[in-house]
């Protein structure tokens, strides 16, 4: 008696898989999950399935995901020769550099915009970051500090503003800010008019992105107490922020309040008293912890962390960490690991991770970038130039398509 064959569930049955189906969970629960999840990750679960690609393309998620994300370090790569920043920059998040001399890996690789392809010099070859701003850079071309372009490295989407009003003699400062109220950004620029070598008026420009002009606030006198630095600004509670040049003064931060178009001086800490000359050359700027911080390195090799608690009030100015001696030049505050060390940066130099408990520091390195680098606070978004332009006088172009 023949034994019947038995059939192979592989080549006759259907196909067995242990690989489960991704289940059906409402829309909102689904959002709440993957917003919670690193910049690259999300790229990867893009390509996952249709339905997390439509979940993370939707105007909800990105505002959802924009809320609950925080400041990271964002790596500038610059040339040698001119110091303009290439194209290719870095998104540092999660927790990096828990041992020491630690290794980090540069996985999320982001694109600027091209400057000029074909460039007549050398400076005109990149961008220049001019500050950022809840998720989007603002850029100018290298060296000269006004605004041309507002990018989501995230996305790829980029915009060009529309040619200013060019009857100014000197910029001094600009930069993107964000009205909450309003859902709006608006970039800012200040020139000052010079006839003889006397300076005639201070005018302020503004432009609503979205819109295709630029409008004026005009100012007869000075408005501030003293010059702001033409360095990147700080955008924090809806106001860009910057040293003052002027070492006469104890006022040393003032801002651009972008709902109420006008300038304000920012208390600074007690430490610096009325009527203390104040050397700006030894501090630093940056956010910690969502927070306004200055970085404060004295002659004597200490460096001490002060944090505004409290935006615009006084008191609230704590110090939050006083390390000495620290090793050679000025870093700035970027972030809290999850550990509990902070990771600081200084241009061009190895950064370093810095324990409070042990009040200790290790260096760190970064595996995948050969050239000096500048880092600035910037939060990751999701954030659709298409759902900021309002209008169809704007192009909403994406850096994959050049």
């Amino acid at each position: 008696m023949k034994r019947k064959k038995m059939s192979n569930p592989v080549e006759d049955g259907p196909r067995q898989t242990s690989i489960q189906s991704i289940p059906e969970l409402p829309m909102v629960i689904w959002i709440d999950i993957l917003s919670r999840l690193p910049v690259k990750t999300l790229f990867n679960c893009r390509c996952v399935c249709t339905s997390w690609l439509h979940i993370i393309s939707d105007p909800q998620f990105a505002k959802t995901h924009l809320a609950m994300s925080q400041h990271c370090p964002l790596l500038l790569p610059t040339h040698p020769i001119d110091a303009a920043f290439s194209r290719t920059v870095f998104l540092i998040e999660g927790n990096n550099g828990n041992n020491l001399d630690a290794k980090i890996n540069l996985n999320s690789r982001l694109y600027l915009p091209k400057c000029d392809p074909n460039p007549k010099i050398i400076s005109e070859r990149d961008f220049s970051v001019v500050n950022s701003c809840n998720g989007l850079l603002c850029l100018s071309k290298s060296g000269s500090g006004d605004p041309v372009i507002v990018c989501n490295p995230i996305t790829g989407e980029y915009i060009t503003l529309p040619e200013p009003m060019r009857n100014t003699s000197k910029l001094l400062v600009s930069g993107l800010g964000f009205i909450s109220r309003t859902n709006q950004y608006k970039v800012m620029r200040m020139f000052v008019l010079v006839i003889n070598e006397v300076i005639v008026r201070w005018v302020v420009q503004n432009h609503t992105i979205g819109t295709g002009s630029w409008t004026r606030i005009h100012y007869l006198e000075c408005p501030l107490p003293c010059r702001p630095t033409p360095w990147n600004g700080i955008f924090l509670n809806g106001a860009i922020n910057w040293f003052c040049n002027d070492r006469r003064s104890s006022k040393f931060i003032v801002a651009f309040d972008f709902e109420n178009e006008r300038f304000q001086v920012v208390p600074p800490p007690p430490h610096f008293g009325a009527g203390q000359k104040v050397d700006i050359s030894e501090m630093k700027m940056g956010i910690l912890g969502g927070s306004l911080c200055i970085s404060h390195f004295s002659s004597n090799g200490h460096l001490d962390v002060w944090v505004m608690m409290d935006y615009g009030v006084q008191g609230s100015w704590t110090k939050a960490i006083s390390i000495g001696p620290f090793p050679s030049g000025l870093y700035q505050r970027i972030k809290y690991q999850n550990n509990g060390e902070i990771l600081m940066f200084n241009r061009g130099t190895a950064p370093v991770s810095y324990n409070p408990v042990r009040k200790s520091f290790s260096y760190l390195k970064f595996h995948g970038i050969v050239s000096d680098f500048e880092a600035i606070a910037h939060i990751p978004s999701f954030v659709s130039l298409k759902d900021v332009v309002v209008g169809d006088t704007v192009v909403v172009l994406n850096v994959k398509s050049r």
